[in-house]
């Protein structure tokens, strides 16, 4: 069974050793579908050094626990929209991962549905997320979970 947890600051350090881990899995599995930033070294510690102050408040990070060991995780955060769109409250989803071995479990459902939760008690008026073009399973999983394709974001360098 998997037990879903928010994290805090004060959260256990393996806690987030473990989300670090992840993180940096999850880079690498974006950089094989296309995501042409590559994170660097001490990339993931810098993330969640960046991350905690702002948890449990503009940010929400979810971990998925499987027999003491975490499996996966999914981070939210809060966003504001601009006066000239009406100043709507935005739930921003940036990174929903799970590990390889646990995948097609529902696992990532759960987290991003915490993450909805967590929002829907905020209240915001919108749900956002982005998705590499070329990751058609991850585009598929938001499709069959509600989510509509709305912008392309587009790069040059």
């Amino acid at each position: 069974m998997v037990e879903i947890k928010e994290l805090d600051k004060n959260s256990p350090e393996r806690y987030f050793a473990e989300v670090e881990k992840l993180f940096r899995a999850m880079y690498d599995y974006m950089n094989q579908h296309g995501l042409k930033e590559k994170l660097i070294e001490n990339g993931e510690k810098l993330w969640l050094n960046s991350t905690k102050p702002t948890l449990k408040r503009l940010s929400f990070l979810a971990v998925a626990i499987k027999n003491d060991e975490i499996v996966g995780f999914a981070l939210g955060s809060l966003k504001i929209m601009p006066e000239y769109l009406g100043f709507q409250k935005v739930g921003f989803i940036s990174h929903v991962f799970v590990s390889e071995k646990h995948r097609r479990n529902g696992i990532a459902e759960k987290l991003s549905s915490y993450l909805e939760s967590i929002f829907e008690k905020r209240e915001v008026d919108i749900l956002e997320l982005e998705v590499l073009t070329d990751n058609n399973a991850a585009i598929s999983f938001w499709e069959n979970v509600g989510y509509k394709k709305n912008l392309m974001k587009m790069r040059k360098k």
